[in-house]
């Protein structure tokens, strides 16, 4: 269906002149499979559509459209995410960003957060600064600089400012108007949640956090490859992982220990998700897929190890998000003959991906994952890794 585009701008023109919402690509493509090709496709209630039954400008449906109708209301419970690829970092930000349907959620004055993954001095292993600015921008047409801050809290020990500052994010922050805030030097307050399974203890975390002081929180994690070992088991940190961000440091023993005090044990995936619930809503998960880490991640400093696949995903859903970043690492990962367990794996294998979806975190399956590119060439190849 080389036309599909076409055809869907088409569809949904005559939906919007009847009243009703857009339907979306894959209810389009259900109903698409089940007509005649090339013939007209029957209206028939979209993919989270608003009319009502009593709506006039609903098309009567004969006994012969019912089956259409189901079709069309098959997936109420898709999220898209959008992954874009350009030459400007700032606008492939914009794009994916809008692919998957902005932020206008978020409203003049709301606060927002918005948490990258700064867990040391090495570029590499960070949120591209670009990325960041972008993301920046994208929410400061909707809310003043003042009211937006980029907070993080490092992975190593060390002082976050110190390591924020010799990587540009302070200056970032200055030259676009926004606060950026260091969670270390906030007071840390316990929090449980009582759907937790595998974080057996009362977790320390910021109070701004447990008392939700914001309004939006953003999500924006570099996609790395997470090394295997002995002692745990994952092989992705994404969106779910960059929640580590949000313990404290030391507190009780160091996070990166292993539990009761951190949470790198056997079970590290399943408490990865879990921390989720500290936040209970993304407004948007921004994904750094600009330079991806393939192996000896997620802190390696060998050149080998790292990809140049400039792409940018973002989605609502930070289950989605994920699922479809192990699909974009499995995609260059096999491109690149590495030779890891990940490449073959099933997404739904995924540790961090089962118990997020245990939770109700986000997306129940790959399935209904709405991929929406823009100059993305491996579309199809990373879309037949989503599995």
């Amino acid at each position: 269906m080389k036309d599909l585009p076409k055809r869907l701008t088409q569809y949904n023109q005559e939906l919007a002149s009847r009243g009703l919402r857009p339907i979306c690509r894959r209810g389009f493509l259900k109903i698409a499979t089940s007509t005649a090709a090339g013939m007209l496709l029957p209206l028939s209630p979209s993919c989270g559509s608003e009319g009502s039954d009593t709506d006039d400008s609903r098309p009567d449906l004969k006994s012969g459209d019912q089956e259409d109708a189901a079709i069309g209301q098959t997936c109420p419970d898709c999220v898209t995410v959008g992954i874009a690829k350009e030459n400007d970092i700032v606008r492939m930000v914009r794009t994916s960003i809008e692919l998957t349907g902005g932020l206008d959620e978020i409203k003049g004055g709301d606060r927002v957060f918005i948490k990258p993954n700064i867990s040391g001095p090495i570029p590499a292993i960070c949120t591209n600064i670009e990325v960041v600015r972008g993301v920046i921008q994208a929410v400061k047409k909707f809310t003043d600089g003042k009211y937006i801050t980029v907070a993080e809290n490092s992975a190593l020990g060390m002082s976050t400012e110190d390591i924020a500052s010799v990587l540009g994010f302070i200056d970032l922050c200055e030259q676009e108007g926004v606060r950026f805030f260091v969670w270390e030097s906030e007071e840390y307050q316990g929090f449980r949640d009582e759907r937790w399974r595998e974080i057996t203890e009362e977790k320390l975390v910021p109070r701004s956090l447990k008392e939700m002081s914001y309004d939006h929180f953003i999500n924006v994690p570099v996609l790395k490859n997470h090394e295997k070992s002995l002692l745990y088991e994952i092989d992705l940190t994404c969106c779910m992982k960059n929640f580590v961000g949000l313990l404290h440091y030391q507190g009780e023993g160091s996070r990166l220990s292993p539990a009761p005090f951190g949470i790198h044990n056997d079970k590290l995936g399943e408490q990865v998700a879990e921390l989720g619930c500290i936040v209970p809503k993304t407004t948007m998960n921004v994904v750094d897929a600009t330079t991806i880490c393939l192996q000896n991640g997620p802190a390696s400093l060998a050149e080998e190890d790292y990809y140049q696949a400039g792409l940018v995903l973002a989605s609502q859903d930070r289950v989605a998000c994920d699922a479809v970043s192990m699909a974009v690492l499995k995609h260059f990962g096999d491109q690149n003959n590495i030779d890891r367990p990940y490449v073959t794996n099933s997404v739904l294998k995924n540790s961090q991906i089962k118990r997020a979806i245990e939770l109700g975190l986000g997306v129940a399956d790959p399935d209904l994952i709405e991929l929406v590119d823009s100059g993305v060439d491996e579309i199809d190849g990373i879309k037949e890794k989503l599995s």
